[in-house]
């Protein structure tokens, strides 16, 4: 259904995920930096053309790590990061990244509008 191609984050240039296990990773939703818990997370790439595709997030790289595009009478809305995740999943790695599992409500918003 997503009009593009989804990648393995860790494996495009400048990605700052270099291993499938689970970690925290910095995101920046809609402009306010944020930690999820990442597990070997995708990123996403359009094809030509597509238009009107809201970016909800980016890696740190730039690449997309959420987004949302109307398909047919509906949406898609892809997400490679976990913002669902309970803060309980963050007790599985240690870091100096403090947890924000604020963001899922904003999946929600985008993904029914």
């Amino acid at each position: 259904l997503w009009p593009g191609r989804v990648i393995d984050y860790k494996s495009v240039r400048g990605a700052d995920v270099r291993r499938g296990a689970e970690r925290l990773a910095t995101i920046g939703w809609r402009g306010r930096s944020r930690n999820m818990y990442g597990e070997d997370p995708p990123t996403f790439s359009l094809n030509r053309g597509v238009r009107r595709v809201t970016v909800l997030a980016r890696y740190r790289s730039g690449h997309i790590a959420a987004a949302s595009v109307p398909v047919g009478r509906g949406r898609v809305t892809v997400v490679g990061p976990h913002p669902e995740a309970p803060a309980s999943w963050s007790s599985t790695f240690a870091g100096p990244r403090r947890w924000d599992p604020n963001p899922w409500i904003d999946v929600e918003r985008t993904a029914m509008s």
